[in-house]
């Protein structure tokens, strides 16, 4: 909304005269009322965004199954040592950072989610008996928001970086896009 022009003290255009702002920063010291309203809405934000995880989270626990898929590319081993809310928190927290958004229900990271539960739903139903449980939904949910990511944004994310806030190895998260993708029909 606010444009601020900075002109240095030799532009012919910094007089007098002029009204525009040349030094729209507040003075150092002391935080400005603008500061302290923009560090309530954005934790504000912050909390709206934690309220809908946590929402999200619930609504998937319930439908949790205790044992494993058979040939279940998603599944591990062991149980991951982050809990389902922290992990998508986790991921919609670093896809809008990688897109240097600010927290919101309307970031790319919180879109990713809600594009990612459909999806997650067009794999129930093709393949019904697949089911969530506890050694695969954090894998699931990794691999259908890098490809909501990826279908709804224009700028490209590397499987890399999915690797890295994922916490798995490229070579895993290339193969459970693959399988992903085959499984939903993806086209």
């Amino acid at each position: 909304p606010f444009k601020f022009v900075h002109h240095d003290d030799t532009d012919e255009r910094n007089t007098k005269s002029d009204k525009r702002i040349s030094n729209p920063l507040p003075k150092l010291g002391a935080a400005s009322k603008s500061d302290t309203s923009v560090r309530s809405e954005r934790k504000e934000a912050t909390e709206q965004v934690r309220r809908v995880i946590d929402s999200v989270t619930d609504s998937i626990m319930q439908r949790i199954v205790e044992e494993k898929n058979e040939k279940d590319a998603f599944d591990r081993n062991k149980l991951p040592n982050i809990s389902l809310n922290d992990y998508l928190y986790r991921l919609v927290r670093y896809l809008d950072k990688w897109f240097k958004e600010e927290p919101s229900v309307n970031s790319v990271g919180m879109r990713s989610l809600f594009l990612a539960l459909v999806y997650i739903d067009q794999v129930q139903k093709i393949v019904p008996d697949f089911q969530l449980n506890e050694y695969n939904v954090h894998r699931l949910f990794l691999v259908s928001m890098l490809v909501a990511a990826k279908f709804t944004e224009d700028k490209p994310i590397s499987n890399q970086f999915w690797a890295k806030v994922g916490g798995i190895d490229m070579k895993q998260v290339n193969s459970l896009e693959s399988s992903f993708c085959s499984i939903s029909e993806y086209k």
